[in-house]
């Protein structure tokens, strides 16, 4: 009967994606053809085609799955009924493990999300907000101070994720360092630089 999905849809649409992930982090999106991503899948291009009509729709459904899991972890995380430095800590674990559980090389892909018409840019970047939002909540719960200052708690906000982000590019979970020591690490990195700053002493005061 049409209109009727097979049992293992998620599983080929799964396949597809995984062997796109590392073909685009390897060779580029504009240099991946979906000739090879068919090949990567022993599959037809008219297969791959049932999925996804365009080699965007992949790339979008990529970054949209992971841009998903990563906003209701964090922000289940910075909902919970923690104290500000227990919400922080809660933040950065769920950060660290959703990014070791996603070894696909995705600092990669997002610099092919210029590839993706606009529309689907702006829907990514809009649930990429919704994280920064919820670690900006828990910063103000830290350090009162800077509430009032929008500069100051959104440039702390984008540095203090990006210190947690840029793990994604160089932690090797198998590595020396465990997860959790990891996130200890940057817990007090971040901990100790927001609390430091005071708007009325140099060198965050507006000149």
């Amino acid at each position: 009967m049409s209109g009727i999905r097979s049992k293992d849809h998620g599983a080929k649409r799964r396949l597809i994606l995984e062997s796109a992930a590392n073909l685009f982090a390897a060779r580029g999106f504009t240099a991946t053809s979906v000739a090879q991503i068919s090949a990567a899948c022993n599959a037809s291009k008219a297969w791959i085609y049932h999925y996804f009509p365009a080699k965007e729709d992949i790339l979008f459904a990529l970054l949209k799955e992971f841009v998903d899991e990563v906003r209701n972890g964090l922000i289940y995380a910075a909902q919970q009924n923690l104290p500000p430095e227990e919400s922080l800590k809660l933040f950065i674990e769920m950060a660290l493990n959703i990014y070791a559980q996603y070894r696909i090389n995705y600092p990669v892909l997002f610099n092919e999300m210029v590839f993706l018409p606009l529309e689907q840019q702006e829907q990514i970047k809009a649930i990429e907000n919704e994280p920064v939002d919820a670690l900006e909540s828990i910063l103000i719960r830290l350090n009162p101070a800077i509430a009032s200052r929008n500069d100051l708690k959104r440039s702390l906000t984008y540095i203090a994720f990006g210190t947690i982000n840029a793990t994604s590019n160089w932690y090797n979970p198998e590595g020396n360092i465990r997860i959790d020591r990891l996130a200890n690490m940057i817990h007090a990195t971040v901990l100790a630089g927001v609390m430091i700053v005071s708007p009325e002493k140099h060198p965050w005061k507006a000149s």
